[in-house]
């Protein structure tokens, strides 16, 4: 299988206003074969991120390039949309939420949204258990609620490639866990490539097909590990003998 993503060499330093440099990334190589899912972990801080914002062509490299589907990110982006979720949610408070996963069409289509469009996305919101919930607005829904919508929304646009920066962060284990297993498989009906960034071990081999062990910052590529667990994943995988190895030896690496 070729690789779909490339990042080859990738580094990075942000220059604050006293010009005073922080050393992000250091030489960052790696590929993501399409249709599968990629974590990238590593303690916070040391530039996981950043990488993610390269990749989505949001921040340019210092040096070293990306590349997606044998071009350029940018030039990828003229005719393609990527999905990506943020550590926070970014759904408007003032809407419900059918009209936030609406809300980015309104915008290209300049107000013309369609009945079909209505439909996709009453359709993403049942396939995430929140179809119920549309007519909610923000502040009415729990955590787990509204990663799911956001997750959602990602996928107004049918994108190849879903960018997830640490979006389960900030929810409770077992809802964390519940929206492990609904991910996985969402990716499995929607055949899109999955880059995610997480500082959680668990997660990372959970959701992952393989994992890219970070360093602290400036971030190298300290270690590659492949996840051979099944594609079907319960939660009860987590204690198990093969689980526990990864999670093991992905707690070394990244000591």
């Amino acid at each position: 299988m070729s690789a779909f993503i490339v990042t080859n060499d990738i580094s990075k330093t942000y220059i604050n206003s006293k010009t005073d440099q922080l050393f992000v990334l250091d030489g960052i190589s790696f590929s993501v074969n399409q249709g599968n899912i990629v974590g990238i972990l590593g303690k916070s801080g040391c530039g996981k991120s950043t990488l993610l914002r390269i990749i989505a062509g949001l921040l340019q490299p210092d040096h070293g390039h990306c590349v997606i589907g044998g071009i350029d990110v940018q030039s990828y982006l003229k005719d393609n949309h990527i999905g990506f979720v943020f550590q926070k949610t970014t759904l408007l408070p003032w809407l419900n939420l059918i009209d936030n996963l609406l809300f980015p069409l309104t915008i290209i289509k300049k107000n013309r949204v369609e009945k079909k469009d209505k439909i996709k996305a009453e359709n993403l919101l049942d396939k995430f258990g929140i179809k119920d919930f549309q007519k909610y607005y923000p502040h009415e829904l729990s955590g787990g609620m509204l990663q799911r919508a956001s997750v959602a929304r990602a996928f107004m646009f049918d994108p190849k490639i879903l960018l997830l920066d640490e979006p389960f962060n900030a929810i409770d284990e077992r809802t964390r866990e519940e929206l492990w297993v609904d991910l996985r498989g969402f990716w499995k009906t929607e055949c899109v490539t999955v880059i995610l960034v997480t500082h959680s071990v668990r997660e990372a081999i959970f959701l992952a097909d393989n994992v890219h062990v970070l360093s602290r910052r400036p971030a190298k590529l300290l270690d590659t590990i492949d996840i051979s667990l099944p594609d079907d994943r319960a939660g009860e995988i987590i204690v198990g003998q093969e689980f526990v190895q990864l999670e093991k030896r992905i707690r070394t690496a990244n000591e």
